[in-house]
């Protein structure tokens, strides 16, 4: 059942690549927006976001004949209707609330075009919400290591709250943002924006 791990980040891949990003052009947008909006009431073929397509991938999501659930460690979060993942915040942070709130709602929001589009295969997108509330990053990774396929579309200002136990455990990351230096190096992760801690760019 791996490649139900490997759908599943392909398509939270192609959500944060897309969809975690802002531009200060309304008009840019409105023409963006304007032109996806035609090309999803014409059909607009295979890629057509209104037939479960998204770029130039086809049928990212669908339905399908899913059954069973995976017996592997490695596919915790899969059961024979759902896929768990995880969108960590720190939302509930008493110093700031809603702190980064917007990234479990972009995931939300993806999720539930998927699932309308038939979900992963046949199995429903599930958006595990971990508020991290700043301080509780380990704990919420301990949870997400036994209920979630992987984490994915979130962010927190400690996230190397957790020692290394998202990677001990094989819980793979695709976040909207990384904070520390420790977690822009750590393994089993895809940084749609990436911020390596090796190398530097003279901004202009």
């Amino acid at each position: 059942m791996k490649r139900f791990r490997g759908v599943a980040l392909a398509v939270v891949l192609v959500l944060l690549t897309a969809s975690c990003s802002r531009s200060g052009n309304s008009s840019a947008e409105s023409r963006s927006s304007s032109s996806q909006s035609s090309s999803s009431a014409s059909g607009g073929g295979d890629t057509a976001i209104g037939n479960g397509g998204f770029g130039d991938l086809t049928k990212v999501c669908s339905a399908g004949n899913a059954s069973g659930a995976p017996a592997g460690a490695g596919d915790k979060g899969v059961t024979a209707t759902d896929i768990h993942i995880a969108t960590v915040t720190d939302k509930g942070f008493v110093g700031r609330s809603g702190l980064n709130k917007e990234m479990v709602d972009t995931t939300t929001g993806f999720a539930a075009w998927c699932n309308a589009h038939g979900g992963i295969l046949g199995r429903k997108v599930i958006v595990d919400d971990r508020d991290a509330k700043l301080t509780d990053y380990n704990a919420v990774v301990t949870t997400s290591c036994e209920e979630d396929l992987a984490m994915v579309g979130g962010g927190a200002v400690f996230d190397d709250g957790d020692n290394g136990l998202r990677v001990q455990c094989g819980l793979p990351n695709i976040p909207g943002f990384v904070v520390t230096p420790t977690a822009r190096v750590e393994d089993l992760q895809v940084q749609p924006l990436p911020n390596p801690v090796y190398s530097s760019r003279e901004v202009r």
